[in-house]
């Protein structure tokens, strides 16, 4: 779902809104309408959300975001980068859900492919800070609620409703430039029952304790005989987490601001999910997205690095069905653990999360001795152990 555009209204339009707002005694881009009650437990997270702003030629863009952190006097706030990437010189216009203050905040990292940005500005003093423990993986049936710019109308609402899923697999919804004619872009990510309406993209969907599950991204519609079926779904809020962190820590594979951010991989190389060519999913791991295009009129084209495999999960672990040259895995090879952890019982999030938080890729020395510190990533296989290195690289704790 693209970020909500709203036409600027006439001069008319504007005065009679006004009135209206004088009426009702509720400050210009500080109402709140809450259909369902907050748990007490997530008070803070709903008093952290922002309502979004930009210009867009004629139009304003509109979106949702919430404070997590503070550093001396700049807060960090997680949203969608869809929300974020067209903003002029990448700043964005903020309000809370109880000022009509605005404040300029500034696009400082994102990471495209799971949809999130992190956008700075100036503390005031009122946000609270979100520990990195609350965000949580959500469970299907628990109580949901998100609280988001619902349409767009510069006012926050609460909506309840229940994780429906989990995590479904992979979703085709086309978001963002990694899409092309040819291909769709698949992510895990939670589908909920409370509403992620345009303008609620990059909003906090929450627990009943008060945890964070997901930050809301897209809707999409389904239609049966008798009725149009809504389905919202939420980045997981363990990889927001992710990416949060890693701007944090300056891990950014371009130079200035805005750049996208290095969880895994260096430069573009990371972890993704493709389909293949019988519409089964698969982990690419070390593969290269912005590397996909048309080639001799062959469809996309897919590289790897030169470590890089890909592999399918099964019941039995991960099957791996292709492995670059320099990579000692070998096709066939199920992997059953990875540092030491199992992987039956992961999900995709698992995964990503697993490596973007704790692994990366790293150069070696032409002696075979580590350039970095950190100890190679050893799995294990249907054959034994093997030891992530290959070439002039290796994948290493961080």
């Amino acid at each position: 779902m693209r970020p909500l555009r709203i036409r600027r209204i006439s001069a008319l339009a504007a005065l009679l809104a006004a009135l209206l707002l004088f009426v009702t005694g509720c400050g210009a881009f500080s109402c709140t309408r809450v259909t369902a009650d907050l748990p007490d437990a997530a008070a803070d997270v709903y008093a952290n959300t922002l309502i979004i702003t930009h210009p867009a030629g004629g139009d304003v863009v509109a979106g949702t975001g919430f404070v997590v952190c503070t550093e001396g006097n700049t807060a960090y706030a997680i949203t969608n980068y869809h929300v974020v990437e067209d903003a002029p010189n990448g700043e964005v216009t903020v309000r809370t859900a109880f000022s009509n203050l605005p404040m300029t905040a500034e696009v400082v990292g994102y990471y495209e492919y799971h949809d999130i940005a992190v956008i700075a500005m100036r503390s005031n003093g009122s946000f609270n800070a979100i520990s990195a423990d609350r965000f949580v993986s959500g469970t299907a049936g628990d109580a949901a609620w998100s609280a988001g710019n619902e349409h767009g109308e510069s006012r926050i609402i609460v909506s309840g409703g229940y994780v429906v899923t989990e995590e479904t697999e992979v979703t085709a919804e086309r978001l963002g430039y990694y899409e092309s004619a040819e291909r769709s872009k698949y992510v895990p990510v939670t589908e909920y029952s409370c509403s992620v309406e345009s303008g609620m993209s990059g909003c906090p969907i929450m627990s009943e304790n008060g945890g964070i599950t997901g930050v809301g991204t897209y809707r999409a519609e389904e239609e049966t005989k008798t009725e149009v079926v809504m389905h919202y779904y939420g980045t997981p809020a363990r990889i927001a987490s992710s990416v949060l962190g890693a701007v944090l820590n300056g891990e950014f594979s371009q130079a200035g601001g805005g750049a996208e951010v290095t969880l895994f991989g260096q430069c573009y190389y990371r972890i993704f999910i493709d389909r293949d060519g019988v519409g089964r999913y698969r982990l690419v791991f070390l593969g290269n997205y912005y590397d996909w295009g048309m080639s001799a009129g062959l469809g996309v084209s897919e590289r790897l690095h030169d470590i890089g495999f890909t592999a399918y999960m099964t019941g039995r672990g991960i099957l791996v069905d292709r492995a670059e040259a320099d990579c000692p895995l070998k096709t066939g090879d199920v992997i059953t653990a990875i540092g030491g952890m199992r992987v039956s019982e992961m999900g995709y999030t698992d995964l990503m999360t697993l490596f973007y938080d704790n692994y990366e890729l790293t150069e070696t020395t032409t002696s075979g001795a580590s350039a970095a510190s950190g100890e190679v990533l050893t799995v294990t296989t249907s054959r034994g152990e093997v030891s992530l290195e290959g070439g002039e690289w290796a994948i290493r704790a961080k």
